[in-house]
C-alpha cells in the first residue's frame, strides 16, 4: 500500500471510479453530509475535481465519470492514475447485466497501477446494498459472486471490499475516513491515541467528531455500543453544527441518561470545533473523563498540530 509519509508530499490524490450510474457521486455528496442534493444529480462529465479536508489534510477528490467514452479516455491516458494514493471502486451490486462489464474496467485500471509499479489502497464498494433489499437471496448472491471474483483477481494489490449504500452515511463515513487516516502515520498514531483514551475512561464506546460530521476516531468494546454512539454523537453534532451556522451558541456539554450515560463535550482547536461523544453503562466513567480528558486533547492537539503544518 502506498503510504503518505511525514515527509511526503502534503495531501492525498483519491479516485473515485466505476461504471456510469453506480452512485460515485451520490457517496461523496453523502460524506459531504449533502444528502439532499442526490435527488437531483445528472450524470458526472469527465473528471470532476474536489477538494475534501480531514484535520487538515488536503484530500484531492477527482470523480470520474463512468460513462464508456470517458472510460476509454481514461484507460489511454496514465496520469490521471499517477500519485494516487487511494481509489475507491464501486459497482452496483443491483445491476447483474453490467457485472462482467464493469470487473473488465477494474482490471484494466490495476493493469495501470501494474505498470506504474505504484499500489495504492483500493477500496471496492459494493454498492446500493439498501436496507430493504440487502437480504433478498439474488442480492446476498451478487455479493458472493462479486467478492469470489475479486478474491480471484491476480494482482497483489491492497484491496478491500465493502457493502456500502448511501442510507447509512456513518458507515461510509467510517470506512472513508479511517482509510485516509490509516495512509498517514499521525493518522493511526491518533486512532491509538483515541483507543487508549476510551479505555482510561472505562467507557463502552466513543467517537470524536470534526465540523464536516466526520467521524475521525472511533473505539467501542462492542457493536451495539458503538451503534449507539454514533446513532447520538452524529445527530447532536449535527444539531451543533446548525446551530453554529446558524450564529446561535453550541452546547459545551451535554449528558444523556438512558438506562446508561451519553457524555457529549464540544473541543476547540484554533479555528476548528470538534465533537467527542462517549457513551458508558458505568456512573463512575464522568469522573474519570473529567480526568482524562485535559490529557486526551493535549495529545490530540499535538496531533493536529501535524496536519495544520504540512
Amino acid at each position: 500500500m502506498t503510504e503518505l509519509k511525514e515527509s511526503d508530499r502534503p495531501f492525498i490524490k483519491c479516485l473515485f471510479l466505476g461504471l456510469d450510474n453506480g452512485g460515485k457521486t451520490s457517496i461523496l455528496l453523502t460524506l459531504r453530509n449533502k444528502f439532499p442534493h442526490v435527488i437531483k444529480l445528472k450524470p458526472t462529465k469527465r473528471v470532476e475535481r474536489s477538494n475534501f479536508n480531514i484535520l487538515g489534510l488536503p484530500i484531492k477528490i477527482w470523480d470520474m465519470g463512468g460513462q464508456k467514452a470517458y472510460r476509454d479516455e481514461y484507460l489511454t491516458r496514465k496520469e490521471y492514475f499517477e500519485e494516487a494514493s487511494l481509489v475507491i471502486y464501486v459497482i452496483d451490486i443491483t445491476d447483474i447485466s453490467r457485472f462482467a462489464e464493469s470487473m473488465e474496467y477494474f482490471e484494466k485500471i490495476l493493469d495501470i497501477f501494474d505498470l506504474l509499479k505504484t499500489d495504492p489502497h483500493i477500496l471496492i464498494f459494493l454498492h446500493k446494498d439498501d436496507p430493504d433489499i440487502k437480504n433478498r437471496p439474488e442480492i446476498l448472491k451478487n455479493i458472493r459472486d462479486l467478492k469470489k471474483q475479486i478474491a480471484d483477481l491476480p494482482y497483489a494489490l491492497d484491496i478491500t471490499v465493502h457493502e456500502t449504500t448511501i442510507l447509512n452515511p456513518g458507515k461510509l463515513n467510517n470506512i472513508f475516513v479511517q482509510d485516509i487516516l490509516g495512509l498517514t502515520p499521525k493518522g493511526r498514531e491518533l486512532q491509538d491515541t483515541f483507543s487508549e483514551f476510551m479505555l482510561k475512561i472505562n467507557s463502552n464506546a466513543a467517537i470524536l467528531i470534526d465540523e464536516n460530521i466526520l467521524i475521525i476516531a472511533k473505539a467501542y468494546r462492542e457493536k451495539d455500543s458503538g451503534d449507539i454512539v454514533q446513532t447520538c454523537g452524529r445527530n447532536i453534532a449535527i444539531l451543533s453544527e446548525e446551530l453554529r451556522k446558524a450564529k446561535f451558541a453550541i452546547p459545551e456539554k451535554i449528558e444523556i441518561e438512558m438506562g446508561s450515560f451519553v457524555f457529549f463535550k464540544t473541543i476547540e482547536y484554533e479555528n476548528s470545533t470538534f465533537y467527542l461523544i462517549i457513551y458508558t453503562k458505568t456512573t463512575e466513567s464522568s469522573i474519570l473523563i473529567d480526568y482524562e480528558l485535559p490529557k486526551f486533547q493535549e495529545k490530540l492537539f499535538t496531533s493536529l498540530a501535524f496536519y495544520d503544518s504540512i
